[in-house]
């Protein structure tokens, strides 16, 4: 996510965007996230859609429980094919989620099904 100020919380000498606050006219509006894997876990790729570990249900999971909260302008990469996000250059190695300042767009969690209690046998796995 952004700085308070607006600017990437990168690593030093990482060309990337102005910052996430887009000047400060976005600041803690939108977030990076690197894809997840089969496990569920983020990993890091140059190209996570053409990785083998890349999980097109668990990311796809990630951007519409966001969108279900106001992350509306969501980027995936160029070679994505998920539901939802737009196909954007220099993001095959990550996603990002745009929160909307439109409050009218947040679902109520409420309505969300129950999460399902895991299934003792495989707790512990991973």
């Amino acid at each position: 996510m952004s700085s308070s100020n607006g600017s990437d919380p990168w690593q030093a000498g990482f060309s990337h965007h102005s910052g996430h606050g887009h000047n400060a006219n976005r600041s803690g509006l939108d977030v990076d996230f690197r894809y997840l894997d089969t496990n569920g876990e983020s990993f890091q790729s140059g190209n996570a859609f053409n990785s083998s570990s890349f999980s097109t249900q668990n990311n796809q999971t990630v951007y519409d429980r966001a969108n279900t909260f106001g992350f509306d302008t969501n980027y995936q990469g160029t070679s994505g094919n998920l539901d939802g996000p737009t196909s954007i250059s220099n993001h095959n190695d990550h996603g990002h989620l745009g929160r909307s300042t439109n409050t009218n767009n947040i679902f109520n969690t409420n309505q969300l099904p129950p999460v399902m209690p895991i299934d003792s046998s495989l707790q512990g796995m991973r």
